[in-house]
């Protein structure tokens, strides 16, 4: 299934069998953040941080896909650090992503 700067297969998310539009939620602390392609079994999305609050227990970044235009929330620890206009890797597990549509 294809979303706004990524895919992910129809087989790993829940309801995708459903005729019409899908809609899913992906909490932001399910989102995993690094500097290097991650080699899990999780999609690896390449992304921009375009912008970032630090929250005391918690950095709040949001991160656009490079082929997408709309960014993610993505929550990390207090000692995950980038700067807006890093490149960085989104690593989404597509068992996390629940249907709410």
């Amino acid at each position: 299934m294809k979303f706004d700067g990524f895919s992910a297969p129809a087989a790993a998310l829940e309801g995708a069998d459903a005729a019409g539009r899908l809609l899913y939620s992906l909490r932001p602390q399910a989102v995993g953040l690094t500097g290097q392609k991650p080699n899990g079994g999780s999609l690896a999305v390449e992304a921009e941080i375009t912008g970032r609050a630090y929250l005391g227990e918690y950095w709040d970044y949001q991160a656009r896909p490079l082929s997408g235009s709309k960014a993610l929330r993505v929550s990390t620890g207090p000692n995950t650090v980038f700067a807006p206009g890093s490149r960085v890797w989104l690593e989404i597990d597509p068992a996390d992503m629940v249907r709410v549509e």
